[in-house]
């Protein structure tokens, strides 16, 4: 063999450098490698000749290629493809390539022996050819040498056949005669002193979806003028399978029929099961190579042979079926301002014994634009230190970066915000510690940030507050968060009342603005206490007028009322007397000022009942609403009607007289405004509250309107309620017209009718 093998190869893309990758892990054959990667540049590099072997990819053939090796004689041929076109590449090796390798099942080792037994098969021709050339000069002493050359070839097959761990067997077409060495008897689970097993025996230990398939090839290698049969398949020992990688050579007579085979059996299941998992991993790669956002690549020092993915090549401005850009064109592209730095950072790490070199730094795009770019290189080195593959990627970080250089004002933004915002503000971790706090927090609290941050939100709050009104932290997490009003104890023991606004944020910390609002919840209470005080000397107000009303009533009724009585009966008994002397003038006058007399009476009364009805102080609530509703539907001609249950709760008589004069106002704005035909009152007593409900079939009216206008009749029913402690509800009916509705809790259980003055 050669000293050095020069090989054309022509394949392209990740298989290339998975074949060389491979051819650089043998050490039996020197070897000069050149690479055409398209159809067409192998033609043209082909054409200049001066090649011991072409390695060439199914894809690359076209039609006339089948006259190939006419066209090139003295070149032997290997050819590439995948097994499922093993059937397409049967026409080439019948016209004289040498030999097929299958890509699916690739090894070194298959490499290896197959351009060894394709040179070898190659010079065997060329020296049968000189022989046969000189067949008439040779003498008996010749053909005597020739046997003792013969023999010493035996001899020495016999020993290399012993010494390998393939199956080595050979079969006599002629005679039918069968040869194989221990390891092949091994393989049927044979010795050596037994019986060479013959084809059908083979036959039956082939798998049976590779048998047919394995037949098929084995009949077109014997029709066809091929020297070479080589096979993969599945293969019965014992109770298994196993993957044997068959290597077969094809001895013909002058005729070209086949006169010998002899092969060897290689059991590669081992590496049957590493390639399978190659072959997965490989397809991972290539999945991830299209499906990633990074630009991969990967470059052989030993080789020169680079690769990329499309990411790659699109950064400049390239495409698959460019080549992959050359490392010069990287160094160009890097912005000239960084170029120094990082070709000194990367080279560094590649001069060293380190493997990984990470570097960010702007380089132009194919557009010219600038770009940011994460990058990252894994050196591959050598038993002697010495780089021989480079793998990387590089990661267009620009909008990242972007976005960071945003969020680096938007958070400078932010903490002047915070440190600048009157309200304290804190941020909190899971656990309650402070993580952040602005210096309105370090004010209000008079502790130190840095006492702050070695705190929780429980050192700042009254424990005993804690336990009757727990932190909302469910209600945080809702969009609107929580709020709440607490006390927190400042560092000199001082609790004072704050206002809590708390949110979750995103990355589970909590965040809370604290204000303090003691001076406004004195204010508070200030007002509280003087809203009482008014509310409490209105009542009085209200009683003393009440008082006054009840007292000018009495009069009335009882002063004016006799006075009247007493004048009325004077004029009657002066009317009879006039009468009887017949002068109708002044009969007439006297009748007049008798009736006038009688209207007077009854305004009278009128009045005092308005002032105060007596029924509510000699009868009671029920009858004084009863009364008041029947002169109420005399006076209108509204429709009324009443209804009460068993109450049999005593009222304080200013209870009753507030209840009294809500249901008279009430019925005051239905006359007044509601324009109502039908009113229903109902007094009740239900869970230990007395219920007036007056309602009405009139217009209605918006309540909110009429609540913003602080309308004085509704505002001095509210006000008496709650003066009782009661509450008091206006509310639109469905059907039409208003309802108020007065509840007036119970505090005391006596017997009620009456309340006596």
């Amino acid at each position: 063999m050669h000293s050095e093998v020069n090989i054309l190869l022509g394949v392209s893309g990740g298989e290339a450098v998975r074949f060389l990758s491979l051819l650089t892990e043998n050490d039996q054959i020197r070897y000069h490698c050149e690479r055409a990667e398209t159809k067409r540049l192998f033609q043209q590099k082909a054409t200049k000749g001066q090649y011991d072997l072409y390695i060439v990819s199914l894809d690359f053939l076209t039609n006339n290629f089948p006259d190939f090796t006419a066209q090139y004689p003295g070149t032997a041929t290997i050819l590439l493809c995948n097994a499922s076109d093993f059937e397409a590449a049967i026409p080439y090796l019948r016209n004289g390539i040498s030999d097929c390798l299958l890509l699916d099942s690739l090894t070194a080792e298959k490499i290896v022996s197959s351009i060894r037994t394709t040179i070898l098969a190659g010079e065997a021709k060329l020296a049968q050819t000189q022989a046969n050339l000189s067949a008439i000069e040779r003498s008996g002493t010749a053909q005597m040498q020739a046997k003792q050359e013969l023999q010493k070839f035996y001899e020495r097959f016999i020993r290399i056949s012993s010494t390998t761990n393939d199956g080595v067997w050979e079969w006599n077409l002629t005679d039918n005669s069968l040869w194989a060495n221990e390891n092949h008897q091994l393989l049927y689970g044979l010795t050596a002193a037994d019986p060479v097993p013959n084809k059908q025996e083979w036959v039956d230990r082939i798998h049976p979806d590779d048998r047919q398939r394995l037949l098929d090839m084995q009949d077109h290698a014997l029709a066809s003028d091929t020297n070479v049969f080589i096979s993969e398949y599945r293969f019965r020992t014992g109770d298994s399978y196993k993957y044997i990688f068959d290597r077969c050579y094809i001895e013909r007579d002058n005729n070209g029929t086949p006169v010998l085979m002899t092969g060897s059996m290689m059991d590669v299941t081992e590496r049957k099961i590493a390639e399978e998992k190659i072959v997965h991993s490989n397809e991972r790669f290539e999945l991830i190579a299209r499906t990633t956002n990074e630009a991969l690549w990967e470059m052989d020092l030993v080789t020169g042979y680079t690769w990329s993915n499309e990411i790659h090549q699109q950064l400049y401005g390239l495409t698959l079926e460019d080549e992959a850009p050359m490392f010069q064109l990287w160094e160009d592209n890097i912005l000239e301002t960084e170029r120094a730095a990082v070709l000194k950072s990367f080279y560094d790490v590649f001069n060293s014994n380190e493997n990984v070199w990470i570097s960010e730094y702007r380089m132009y795009n194919h557009k010219k634009e600038i770009i940011a770019i994460y990058d990252r290189t894994y050196i591959v080195r050598n038993n002697e230190g010495k780089p021989i593959r480079m793998t990387g990627s590089m990661m267009d970080i620009t909008e990242r970066k972007k976005a960071s250089e945003a969020l680096i004002k938007s958070e400078e933004k932010y903490r002047t915000l915070v440190d600048q915002a009157t309200d304290a503000i804190f941020i909190a971790d899971q656990t309650g510690r402070f993580v952040v706090v602005n210096p309105a927090a370090v004010k209000l609290s008079q502790y130190s940030e840095k006492e702050l941050m070695e705190m929780t939100i429980y050192h700042l709050t009254d424990p005993e507050e804690v336990k009757l009104k727990p932190f909302a932290f469910e209600e945080m997490k809702s969009e609107r968060g929580a709020s709440s009003e607490r006390r927190m104890r400042r560092k000199d023991g001082v609790f004072i009342d704050i206002e809590i606004n708390a949110k979750f944020l995103s990355d589970g910390r909590f965040l809370a603005f604290i204000r303090d609002i003691t001076e406004r919840k004195k204010a508070e209470t200030e007002l509280n206490n003087s809203y009482k005080a008014i509310r409490k000397l209105t009542s009085h107000l209200q009683n003393a007028r009440e008082e006054e009303r009840k007292h000018i009533a009495r009069n009335i009724h009882d002063e004016l009322g006799q006075l009247l009585t007493v004048l009325k009966m004077d004029i009657s008994w002066l009317g009879k007397k006039i009468k009887a002397l017949n002068i109708p003038a002044i009969t007439e006058k006297t009748e007049g000022v008798l009736e006038l007399l009688n209207n007077t009476v009854q305004s009278v009364r009128r009045i005092a009942a308005d002032l105060r009805p007596g029924l509510l102080d000699d009868l009671g609530l029920v009858a004084a609403i009863e009364w008041h509703l029947s002169e109420f539907g005399k006076r209108t001609g509204i429709h009324t009607h009443f209804a009460t249950s068993d109450v049999q709760t005593i009222l304080p008589v200013e209870h009753a007289t507030s209840l009294f004069r809500i249901y008279q106002e009430s019925m005051t704005n239905i006359a007044r405004h509601a324009e109502a035909t039908e009113i229903t009152v109902e007094l009740t007593e239900e869970s230990k509250k007395i219920i007036l409900r007056v309602s009405d079939n009139g217009k209605g009216f918006d309540t909110s309107i009429v609540v913003k206008r602080k309308t004085l009749g509704l505002l001095g029913m509210k006000e008496r309620a709650e003066m009782m402690g009661g509450q008091f509800t206006l509310t639109k009916q469905i059907n039409g017209g208003m309802q108020i509705e007065v509840q007036l809790p119970l505090h005391k259980s006596e017997p009620i009718e009456a309340l006596q003055p």
